[in-house]
């Protein structure tokens, strides 16, 4: 099991954009064995994996599926034929150790389901994971019956209820910010925590969390950027409060709430200066300004509230200045960002396309290489065969010429021969 799990990542999108992760993980890791819902992916071999968790790609966050429960559980959901484990065995050992180690029966308990539209994004289970399976005293201390939290999967898993131990999460968030710091729980945790508060309009409860996550995480060392979600959702918790505040008449509360929001607003996308910041005057038309983190816009909400004056105030009318004029700024780093993309997949296919192009330059260029060392050898072969055949030719000379002496002192010795005996012919013919 652990060796299948080691093969296995998790990839998070942090783009809308459609990526293609068979293209962008299969050439530069490995083979790819099968794609799975939610992101799931799993190699060939866990060496591909390890690839694959040291790329850094754009618009993606690879995660070690093996080293994550939440990880674990939610593979388990969208490939289970890759668990041999029994399910029941599973859950009657987790029944009897919550038994055993809070002396409630989990049949017995409270069973309190989140709203319908709340999905919950891997950072919240783990977290709502953790909870559950923590030893922390101060979860051993509770002596109300541990909650249960119902959570929907994002691709229509059967519904799985999350055990939060102690008091309601709705209603005290103190015991759930002391469980989260005495678990060492990550970011994702946190924002999980608050943004379930506001999402059941507990804004102050939300507020609490946030403001305890940046006293743990907002360190000297820490770039501000990576806290700018939180931020964000806490300009959002101000407006709630804001209108909260206005709906009970409260002004200076609702004034002091919308100065907050503007303020970490600006820690976000930073201040402008005041010639910017003008906004029309009492006497003309202003149009509503929606914001994101709430459902109604800031000045539906104002001028609806009964019994408050619908004049909007300078800070208001700087407030939807600023807005407008961030929105504005947004759109245009949209619009330059999907220009580097698309400059960006140009640059990618004309590489793709020169990696292709060289590598058939390699291959001809080794094709050349052989051939070369093929005539080679052939030219040291005839080289050879000559210095043999003039070894040859050498000796046949040296032989023809002994055999020329041999024939001229034969041819000598006969003439000498010859003389001798036509000097003793005219003497014996004498005698006669």
């Amino acid at each position: 099991m652990l060796d299948t799990l080691s093969r296995v990542v998790k990839v998070e999108r942090s783009t809308t954009e459609a990526l293609n992760l068979r293209r962008i993980f299969g050439l530069t890791c490995g083979e790819i064995r099968g794609l799975h819902n939610s992101d799931f992916i799993e190699f060939a071999d866990a060496a591909a994996a390890r690839r694959a968790l040291a790329l850094n790609a754009d618009g993606v966050r690879v995660l070690n599926v093996a080293s994550q429960p939440c990880l674990i559980d939610q593979y388990r959901v969208v490939n289970p034929s890759a668990f041999n484990l029994d399910v029941s065995s599973i859950s009657n050992t987790r029944s009897n150790t919550l038994v055993s180690t809070t002396g409630f029966n989990p049949t017995s308990d409270i069973e309190i389901s989140a709203p319908s539209g709340l999905h919950c994004s891997p950072p919240s289970r783990h977290l709502l994971h953790s909870l559950k399976t923590c030893d922390s005293p101060i979860s051993q201390s509770m002596t109300s019956p541990p909650a249960i939290v119902s959570s929907s999967s994002e691709h229509g898993a059967s519904t799985r209820p999350i055990e939060m131990p102690g008091p309601s999460i709705q209603s005290e968030p103190a015991s759930v910010i002391e469980l989260l710091r005495m678990t060492s729980s990550d970011r994702g945790n946190w924002m999980t925590v608050g943004a379930y508060y506001r999402h059941i309009a507990h804004p102050e409860a939300s507020r609490s969390v946030l403001s305890a996550m940046l006293e743990v995480f907002e360190q000297p060392d820490t770039s501000t950027h990576d806290l700018n979600p939180v931020f964000l959702l806490l300009s959002g918790c101000e407006m709630d409060l804001n209108k909260a505040a206005r709906r009970k008449g409260n002004a200076a509360k609702a004034d002091e709430h919308l100065k907050n929001a503007q303020n970490w607003l600006q820690r976000v996308y930073g201040t402008f200066s005041q010639s910017l910041l003008i906004g029309p005057s009492l006497g003309e038309k202003t149009e509503p300004v929606s914001i994101p983190t709430a459902p109604r816009s800031l000045s539906r909400s104002r001028n609806t509230s009964p019994g408050l004056p619908s004049r909007p105030t300078s800070d208001s009318r700087i407030f939807e200045r600023e807005m407008q004029l961030l929105q504005e700024r947004h759109a245009q780093d949209v619009a330059e960002i999907a220009g580097m993309r698309s400059l960006k997949r140009k640059l990618e296919d004309i590489v793709e396309t020169e990696r292709l192009v060289r590598r058939r330059l390699q291959r001809d260029l080794d094709n050349i290489c052989k051939e070369r060392d093929r005539a080679r050898r052939l030219e040291n072969s005839a080289i050879e065969q000559l210095a043999k055949e003039a070894e040859f030719r050498r000796r046949a000379e040296e032989r023809v010429a002994e055999e020329r002496q041999l024939r001229e002192q034969v041819e000598r010795s006969m003439e000498a021969r010859f003389l001798r005996q036509s000097t003793h012919i005219p003497d014996l013919q004498s005698r006669t």
